[in-house]
């Protein structure tokens, strides 16, 4: 079960942590109803809680934490809702069904497509940036090369005008001779 391997630690299945920091928070963000605190409290109780999670990495002052939550709460298309389970027992409060479900099913069809969808726009995403960085290459390239080609214009702009310049100062002379 996914979850619970997220929840003791585990990133296999990801490409990176911040990957799984993802997929973990996107799962709580669902099973807390999108409740933006209880996701943190839940985060730092799990394996993949790293202090990086609480470090400023934005010119606004956000943390990742901060920042991982907002996307995966914008992500979530549909949240749990304790009202709506089957076979969940008169007295067991919404925190304890959210705990027994945590445990025993995984997330809904929707939460695992939206994940597929939101990992094949990673890939997508990855991979532009791949074409830019192949495209800014070649136009550094071009530059340099272009560069290249003033500098040799300049130099020949420049001998011509030194040659101009001589020729210039040879008729004066010639003519202040004369």
């Amino acid at each position: 079960m996914r979850l619970k391997r997220l929840w003791n630690g585990s990133t296999s299945g990801y490409e990176s942590h911040s990957e799984a920091d993802m997929a973990l928070t996107s799962m709580l963000a669902f099973w807390t109803g999108g409740d933006p605190a209880q996701v943190d409290r839940l985060f730092r109780e799990s394996g993949l809680y790293r202090e990086k999670r609480d470090e400023q990495h934005f010119s606004d002052g956000s943390t990742y934490g901060e920042r991982t939550i907002e996307k995966a709460i914008r992500g979530t298309d549909e949240f749990y809702s304790p009202g709506n389970t089957e076979g969940r027992s008169e007295g067991a409060t919404s925190t304890e069904a959210t705990d027994e479900s945590s445990e025993t099913t995984e997330p809904s069809p929707q939460v695992d497509n939206r994940l597929v969808a939101l990992e094949a726009d990673v890939e997508r995403l990855e991979a532009r940036v791949s074409d830019l960085e192949a495209e800014n290459e070649n136009l550094r390239e071009a530059l340099a090369t272009q560069r290249e080609a003033n500098e040799e214009l300049a130099e020949r702009i420049e001998a011509l005008e030194d040659e101009v310049e001589s020729e210039n100062r040879s008729r004066w002379s010639f003519f202040s001779r004369s």
